[in-house]
């Protein structure tokens, strides 16, 4: 304990000495050993750095290398037990857990319709693809503000604006798109016997990039089966293929209505400002 407070006391008594040196000089050198204790410090923060990246490459290496090793190690011993009699042991690949995981939703899934059609290829890819994007909208990436609607059977149901609410009703799936001219239609039906004007927002919004890439809203009448749609044009270049798009699904009115889904298509440039 004494050996601790005699190091602290000249610890205290350095920091004294410096200090009152530093005081002691001018201005002019005092900048000077600011400017060189901050050259100092830069150079070892860049080394830190260096070796934090190295440390980085290094460790994914050595993951890189097991995983390599593992791949070799069940490929052996597949084709070992290939050829012993009687053995009943199976090496499971990654397509054989994504296949039995897609049977048991299929298995659970269940609405009044019948089992759903899960398209399996959207649901595991990081990019959006072309065609329909349909219920269950949440195993998909979407989420739903829950104040204000619920995913019921083949549609989210969203009920009137509340006070204190989002307005926000769904909002994803996260996901990248290839670069190009596209036609994206949010889909819509109102209750059956609904006499309130229905008031949705739609928007395509890049989080990455804080851009709103397309927008659209829908005020009035649903058609003769009760159904609206909002179509956004976009344009999404080449430089923002990395990027990932959030869609958002704004209530604005007092009219309930339920969200069908929505349609992608990949349209050529010459008919894209149709």
């Amino acid at each position: 304990m004494k050996k601790a407070i005699r190091k602290l006391n000249r610890y205290i008594d350095n920091t004294v000495k410096r200090r009152m040196a530093f005081k002691a000089k001018g201005p002019l050198e005092r900048l000077a050993d600011a400017e060189v204790r901050h050259d100092v410090l830069a150079q070892e923060v860049a080394m830190l750095r260096a070796e934090l990246q190295m440390s980085s490459v290094r460790q994914q290496a050595l993951v890189d290398y097991y995983e390599s090793r593992l791949d070799r190690i069940y490929a052996r011993l597949s084709a070992d037990l290939a050829s012993v009699q009687g053995v009943p042991i199976r090496v499971e690949q990654d397509s054989d857990v994504d296949g039995r995981l897609v049977g048991e939703l299929r298995r659970v899934l269940k609405v009044r319709e019948g089992y759903f059609d899960i398209p399996v290829a959207a649901i595991l890819s990081d990019h959006l693809e072309e065609g329909d994007i349909r219920a269950p909208l949440t195993l998909q990436g979407f989420r739903v503000n829950r104040a204000l609607g619920s995913e019921a059977g083949d549609r989210v149901l969203v009920g009137p604006v509340v006070e204190n609410c989002s307005k926000t009703a769904l909002y994803g799936p996260y996901k990248k798109l290839v670069p190009g001219q596209y036609r994206i239609a949010l889909c819509c039906m109102l209750p059956e016997g609904s006499i309130e004007e229905a008031n949705v927002r739609f928007d395509i919004f890049c989080p990455t990039l804080n851009e709103v890439v397309g927008e659209g809203r829908f005020i009035g009448q649903a058609d003769s089966e009760n159904r609206f749609s909002i179509i956004l044009n976009v344009d999404w270049p080449a430089k923002n293929a990395g990027h990932e798009l959030e869609f958002r699904v704004h209530q604005r009115g007092q009219a309930g209505f339920g969200i069908i889904g929505f349609d992608i298509t990949r349209v050529p440039r010459s008919y894209a400002a149709a």
